[in-house]
Formats: C-alpha cells, sequence, structure tokens
C-alpha cells in the first residue's frame, strides 16, 4: 500500500481533491501528540492500494502551532511514500513557501494547481512547462470539479519515482555554502541547518527563489482579486458592512433553522399518522412498536434539521463569508478566551448541538477543542424550545417569549462565564491570534454542497441509529418492567426526587421523570410531563418562581443522547462522562443558586 500525504496551506481545496481521487467521505485517524485531527481514506486504483492523509492546512513547517505540529509528526511518524500539494493557482505566491519547504524532505512530490476554471475566468496564465522545470516537480493544472483530472494525477502518481533529489533553488552565489552543509549532512537536514545559522540570508534567499517562479505568472493576480479587495473595504473595512455582515450570517441561520424545523415537523406529522394507522390495526403494543418505531421515527426527525444546518454551515464556508464573520468576532470573542470560530459553533448550537460539536472538533487549538465541549451542550437548541413555551405559557401567559429569551440568554451568559472561569483555573490562554487569509468570494456550486452534506450525514446517522434503537430498548425496558405494582421507571423518578429537593421541584416526581426521559430527547421532557399530568394525580407545581428554576435546569443539564453520542464519537468515552458531570453540575448549582434566591425574598 502506497501512503499519500496532501498538503497545502488553507483554503486551497485539499478535501475537495480527497473526494474527487477516491470518491468517498473522509473517516478521521487521530494522531498521538497532537491536537488537530488528521483524517485518512483508502482506495484501490489499478490493484494498488492507496492510503490518503489530509494533513491540516498550514502556511509553513517550521513553528509552534497545532496544524505545523501535526503536519511534521505525519511526516515523522508515517511512513509517506508521496506528497500531493494542492495550491490555489489565483493566490499561487503564498503557497509557493510551503512547496519550497517540502522539496527539501526529499519526498517525491507532484503540485497540484487548482481552481484552473477561476484562473481562466481571472485571465490568469501560469506556464506550467517552465514552472515545471523550474521547481523539479510534475505540476497538475486542473480543477477537483473536472472528473478527467482525477484520471490525470493518478497518471503522475503510477509514473512518480520512488527515490529523488530536489537541490534548493538558491541563487549560485550561494549555493556553495549549501554544499558545504550538504557534504557534512544529510540533504533532508542540510536546509534546516542552512536557515539555522543563517535565518536571514535564507529568507532572502527563498523569497528571490518564489519571485524566480512567479516569472512565469501572465496576468495580475491582484487585478483579478481587485472584487474581492472591494467588497472587503466594504464589509470587513467599515462599521456598516461589518453590521451588515454579521447579520447576513445570523438571518441566514434563522432562515436555514426554521427550514429545519419545518421539515422535521413534517417529517413528525408523517410518523404521526402512520402510529395512528398502526393503532388501528391493533399494533399500539409490542416491541416494534415502542422501540422500534419510536427510535426510527425520532433519528428521521432529527435528520432534516442536522442537514440543513449543515448546508448552512457548508454555504457560509464555501462562499467566504465564514473567514469574514470570524475576521469580525475575532477580538470580540478573545475577551472570553474564544476565538471567532467558536461562535460559529456557538450559533449552531442554538439550532442543534450535534453540528456545533462537530465544527468544534475541527478546531486547531486542543484546549478550544475541549472547552467548547464542555460549553456547548449548554446552549439552548431548538428541542428545549416546546419544553420553555409549554411552562412559561401555562405560568408566564404573555411574557412567555420573555421568559424563553431569558432562557436562552442565561444559557449564553453561562458559557462565557464559564469559559473565562476555566481559563483562569486552567492558567491557560490563547496561544496566538487565528491569522486568517482571506480567501475570494466564489460561487457556490449546489452539487458540491449537497455531496458534502449527504457524505456527511450518511456516516453520522447509522452510527446515531444503533444508539437509539439501544436507548429506547432500554426505555421499553424501563417501562414495563414492573416493582409491587410500580414500573421501574417510576420508581427510579420517586427514588431521585430526594437528590432535587434542595432545588424546590422534588417534592413532585412528575418532574422528575421528565428529566430522565430527557436524556434521550429534550423535546420529550414535555411529552412525558404532559402524558404524566393525565395518567396520575399529580399536578403543576403552584410557586412559577419553582417551576423557572426547574427550566433553568434543564436549559444547562445533562444533553439529549445524540449529543453524548457526538462527545463520545469526537472526543472519546472519558471526555464523554466528563462533559456530562460537568453539565450536571453547573445546572444544579446554578439552580441551588437561584431556589436560595427565591427563597430569600
Amino acid at each position: 500500500m502506497k501512503t499519500i500525504a496532501v498538503v497545502g496551506v488553507p483554503n486551497t481545496g485539499k478535501s475537495s481533491w480527497i473526494e474527487l481521487l477516491t470518491g468517498q467521505p473522509m473517516q478521521s485517524a487521530n494522531y498521538s501528540g497532537v491536537t488537530v485531527e488528521s483524517k485518512k481514506v483508502y482506495f484501490d486504483w489499478h490493484n494498488t492500494k492507496y492510503c490518503l492523509i489530509d494533513v491540516p492546512g498550514a502556511h509553513h513547517m517550521m513553528g509552534m502551532q497545532d496544524e505545523q505540529k501535526v503536519m511534521v509528526d505525519v511526516f515523522t511518524n508515517e511512513k509517506v511514500d508521496l506528497i500531493l500539494q494542492v495550491v490555489n493557482s489565483t493566490q499561487l505566491q503564498s503557497s509557493l513557501g510551503l512547496v519550497l519547504q517540502l522539496r527539501h524532505l526529499q519526498i517525491p512530490m507532484i503540485c497540484i494547481l487548482n481552481f484552473k476554471d477561476e484562473a481562466d475566468k481571472n485571465k490568469i496564465h501560469i506556464d506550467t512547462v517552465k514552472l515545471s522545470r523550474r521547481l523539479s516537480l510534475p505540476i497538475l493544472f486542473g480543477s477537483a470539479f473536472n472528473v478527467d483530472d482525477r484520471n490525470r494525477c493518478m497518471e503522475l502518481v503510477e509514473q512518480m519515482p520512488q527515490h529523488v533529489v530536489y537541490r534548493p533553488l538558491y541563487n549560485p552565489d550561494t549555493d556553495q555554502l549549501f554544499e558545504t552543509y550538504a557534504l557534512c549532512h544529510s540533504m533532508d537536514k542540510a536546509i534546516f541547518l542552512f536557515e539555522q545559522h543563517y535565518p536571514v540570508l535564507a529568507e532572502k534567499e527563498r523569497n528571490q527563489a518564489i519571485d524566480s517562479c512567479m516569472r512565469y505568472v501572465y496576468g495580475s493576480m491582484f487585478e483579478s482579486n481587485m472584487k474581492t479587495c472591494k467588497m472587503d473595504g466594504i464589509l470587513v473595512g467599515t462599521l456598516f458592512g461589518r453590521i451588515l455582515l454579521i447579520g447576513v450570517v445570523l438571518v441566514g441561520f434563522l432562515f436555514f433553522l426554521y427550514c429545519g424545523l419545518f421539515f422535521s415537523e413534517l417529517v413528525s406529522y408523517m410518523i404521526e399518522y402512520l402510529t395512528v394507522f398502526l393503532n388501528v390495526y391493533g399494533m399500539k403494543e409490542g416491541f416494534f412498536f415502542s422501540v422500534v418505531l419510536t427510535a426510527s421515527g425520532s433519528l428521521l426527525s432529527f435528520t432534516p434539521l442536522y442537514m440543513v444546518l449543515s448546508f448552512y454551515l457548508a454555504v457560509i464556508e464555501e462562499s467566504g463569508l465564514m473567514a469574514r464573520f470570524l475576521v469580525i468576532c475575532e477580538r470580540g470573542m478573545r475577551a472570553f478566551h474564544l476565538n471567532g470560530k467558536s461562535l460559529i459553533s456557538i450559533i449552531l448550537a442554538h439550532g442543534c448541538n450535534v453540528p456545533a460539536l462537530i465544527h468544534a472538533a475541527s478546531m486547531d487549538e486542543e484546549g478550544l477543542r475541549k472547552k467548547l465541549l464542555f460549553l456547548l451542550p449548554m446552549c439552548s437548541c431548538s428541542a428545549r424550545l416546546p419544553v420553555y413555551l409549554m411552562f412559561a405559557s401555562h405560568f408566564f401567559g404573555k411574557k412567555a417569549i420573555f421568559v424563553t429569551g431569558l432562557l436562552i440568554l442565561i444559557g449564553i451568559l453561562c458559557v462565557l462565564c464559564l469559559s473565562e472561569l476555566i481559563s483562569i483555573f486552567s492558567h491557560k490562554k490563547m496561544n496566538r491570534e487565528d491569522i486568517l487569509e482571506l480567501p475570494v468570494y466564489r460561487k457556490i456550486k449546489m452539487i458540491v454542497l449537497l455531496r458534502k452534506v449527504i457524505h456527511q450525514s450518511q456516516s453520522y446517522l447509522k452510527k446515531l441509529c444503533y444508539v437509539l434503537l439501544l436507548v429506547f430498548a432500554f426505555v421499553y425496558f424501563m417501562q414495563n418492567f414492573m416493582i409491587n405494582g410500580t414500573s421501574l421507571f417510576e420508581w427510579m423518578a420517586k427514588s431521585l426526587s430526594v437528590v432535587f429537593k434542595p432545588l424546590g421541584f422534588g417534592e413532585n416526581w412528575i418532574y422528575v421523570a421528565s428529566l430522565v426521559s430527557g436524556i434521550v430527547a429534550k423535546e420529550a421532557v414535555a411529552g412525558t410531563f404532559t402524558m404524566l399530568l393525565s395518567q396520575t394525580e399529580m399536578g403543576w407545581i403552584s410557586d412559577p418562581g419553582i417551576n423557572f428554576i426547574y427550566l433553568v435546569f434543564v436549559s444547562l443539564t445533562i444533553p439529549c443522547v445524540l449529543t453524548c453520542h457526538t462527545i463520545k464519537d469526537k472526543f472519546g468515552l472519558k471526555m464523554m462522562v466528563k462533559s456530562m458531570l460537568f453539565s450536571l453540575l453547573v445546572s444544579y448549582g446554578i439552580s441551588w443558586l437561584l431556589y436560595q434566591f427565591i427563597m430569600f425574598f
């Protein structure tokens, strides 16, 4: 099997090339001792097996940033047979520095100039023959959306020799100095020794080598990006533009959220009609109806929301709006030891925690990833809204919307304040400010977005299906196993009531039972509560303050099983348990403080 490392600076389309070459969604694989997730995918070509490694984007190899560490770790721990470097042909100069560094590894290498369609549109011509001769590398000028370029790329891969020697592209005046180091050391170490002893000279020579390569590019890249520069001058450079951009991102989120909720409700109604149909034919009882149909219905009703929010995230990423949004929000989020990328996760979490956690798992800094793991489940997702509205409408009438907004605000304040506290007690601060290279604005290609969303949904929802079946089977057992005429579910709720008495609602076991069912799905809190009210003599707790405390606990406590499974899948079982305990302790502590405050007055 041949191992190919796919590298490049950010926003060059590495993942798109991997999907083109393999036709498969990528599988994640964590490397030891690093903090950024690299990705592997396997495929066959002409009876030869290949392993492609998607290395996180970085502008250069030497440095202490997380993406640079993982790049070095890949070349250290993996036996890489070939390097595929994907370069943005419309921003070639920014990638040539990494090209020169990778040549020094003396690993066979192919340079892919991506976005040929955009280069042609912007009248940028690259003499690939002369550039290939200058770099001593085979060059493929193409696009990840062109199927024919897949065959061209794999032909180059098959033709590559196993061993190569790439000489440095320095001027003749300094070649002798480099050769002195090469005689005493191996070729792949000579360049690093040279740059260590003569850093100023090395940087100067590297810039000259880059300039010599840019001579084979015809057409002004600056002029081709003039439209992008003018739009950035308005959207990023002015107060009105920043407000407009933030408004577009937030309004777009609300639009896609409501679309997702609409389709989810539509699926729920279809499942409800199917349930009524089965009831008519006497299939109301039994394992199939109570477990299989319920689990499938929960998964199907969740799927549209997940897919729509994933589609929204792909839209703002591909269009270039996300990078601008991150730049605008970066400084404000730094005050709470977060960054601009984390704000995207927080926004997504108010629609659904699952895509928010998946987005958070792609963060570069390990400390930030773990922090968001604990904080994002406290954001009020859309599944909690029915619970808020049911209780708030019953006790606060016309002020129900105000109470719902207050609960959402409490969740946001908890995220920001706890982020500050975690940073203080852990004595860790943000490593650096992210330097984002703003990509050009691109037209959104619908087929690319749909392919990405479908791949993500298929691989993830398959896992959720098994989890939901196990969870609902457990709930079915709890409801049907009787102890002295009482179901195990009711017995457990009454036993746990003593734990919640310090919060004020422990006297009523219906409230506790609804919390237990909320672990399966947060919207189940309202359904379970309504069902138990009609089947038992217990009623509402009359004090509005106690009910508000109950809603605060619901908004901050352990998330649903889908969110917990996402945490386990992305961060491991140990981190999932820690996250659940953290959410439980925080929600209990804040609810207890509110109860003491209400009792005081």
